[in-house]
């Protein structure tokens, strides 16, 4: 154990190291309030036609405060009756070429039109048109997202019928009515992702030089003579660079969670996912467990690309080898994303440790997605391929690690 703390102690005295986390906290809290400096809502007072930030996040809780919490089919009939009223008032054949006057009319019910569009839209999968629909004999809004569910499975995955029935009995266990609350969206959790890659890059920065250096100083070849210089040794190196690794992403994470709760409050954290997303996301959660879930999978991702960057210093002569050679492994799915057709790069990326990472192959996307890996009847949801790789992964590299350093 002393020679842990020892070894710990002087990790976070690096200069590099102090560096990397002041820079990991700095990004946490630039995240959590860049949301909502972006967030905007329509002035109903007419001295200005947007308000953004805090003044619109409070508008917004005074203009929604009536309709926050369950969103019952009543909830729908009225939104979709609000829409076709104002249009036809202005003229207009959609909300989106409505006048300031319109959209303060609106914006009430204006989260809830896309979501309507998408459950009552015909089998192409395109949107409905509002205007057309008949108000009084609208279907009930949570049967229509059931049959939208199977429809768009059959266009995803058509020659499938496995992955059909993963989804539908996926989707049977989510909560409905679905719960709404004004405050986090979906632009909070983009900034979450884009938090987890920086951390992930500011940990390899630390962790790359760990056993390159010894072989670069030729300090290597000392301390493979003394007693505790093989195994040993490797195993506090890499129990020290993983406790400063996760020490980071409890830091940043948890600065980052604090920061946004305290913006948004407990209430806007309640929103189903469903509502942000799309009315047909497989998995019961709501915003501020997704803030969670993303936290506990992009921590896992962050150990297991740390191991394997273990494993390439252990294997490399010089630190900029190091370096370069663990940033290329991190980048590789998204490398990959590029050259390869996507319903491949998506397996494939699934094998690295990084496959999860990142802002356009992030566990993010893959959860409110529909794709399946399909071995014969098997359909594997591909958030459960990424974290199963991520998981066995750590101790695979630690493994080679240690393997590879005593060898």
């Amino acid at each position: 154990m002393r020679l842990l703390w020892l070894e710990t102690k002087r990790i976070l005295k690096s200069r590099l190291t102090v560096c990397m986390i002041m820079m990991a906290v700095f990004f946490s809290l630039l995240m959590a309030y860049v949301p909502i400096s972006f967030y905007n809502c329509v002035n109903p007072s007419g001295d200005k036609e947007y308000l953004s930030g805090f003044d619109a996040l409070r508008t917004m809780k005074e203009i929604r405060n009536d309709i926050e919490g369950p969103i019952e089919h009543e909830d729908i009939k009225a939104a979709v009756k609000s829409y076709q009223e104002v249009t036809r008032k202005y003229g207009v054949d959609s909300e989106y070429s409505l006048p300031t006057e319109g959209k303060v009319e609106t914006a009430k019910y204006e989260f809830l039109f896309w979501r309507i569009k998408e459950a009552y839209g015909p089998e192409n999968g395109l949107g409905a048109n509002l205007n057309t629909l008949d108000v009084e004999n609208i279907d009930e809004f949570y049967s229509s997202i059931s049959k939208h569910l199977q429809n768009n499975m059959m266009l995803e995955q058509k020659q499938y019928p496995a992955a059909q029935e993963t989804a539908i009995k996926m989707f049977e266990k989510v909560n409905t009515p679905y719960q709404y609350y004004v405050g986090a969206d979906s632009t909070v959790v983009d900034y979450e992702e884009l938090l987890i890659l920086i951390i992930s890059l500011c940990c390899i920065v630390i962790v790359a030089p760990t056993f390159s250096t010894d072989h670069q100083t030729g300090a290597y070849d000392i301390l493979r003579c003394t007693r505790y210089g093989r195994r040993k040794l490797a195993i506090i190196k890499i129990s020290s660079s993983l406790i400063i690794t996760i020490g980071m992403c409890i830091l940043s994470l948890s600065t980052w969670g604090a920061t946004t709760l305290a913006i948004w409050g407990s209430n806007g954290m309640q929103t189903s996912i469903q509502i942000l997303f799309s009315v047909i996301n497989l998995i019961n959660l709501n915003i501020g467990k997704l803030m969670l879930l993303l936290a506990i999978c992009g921590t896992t991702m962050i150990i297991s690309c740390a191991c394997l960057s273990l494993f390439i210093s252990s294997c490399a002569s010089k630190n900029m080898v190091s370096l370069i050679l663990s940033l290329t492994a991190f980048m590789m799915p998204i490398i990959l994303g590029w050259i390869l057709p996507n319903n491949i790069a998506d397996y494939v990326k699934a094998l690295f440790p990084s496959g999860g990472i990142g802002l356009q192959n992030s566990i993010l996307l893959d959860i409110i997605d529909f794709k399946f890996l399909n071995i014969g009847s098997l359909a594997i949801w591909t958030p459960y391929l990424v974290m199963f790789f991520a998981i066995i992964e750590i101790p695979f590299w630690i493994i080679m690690t240690i393997r590879n350093h005593i060898s």
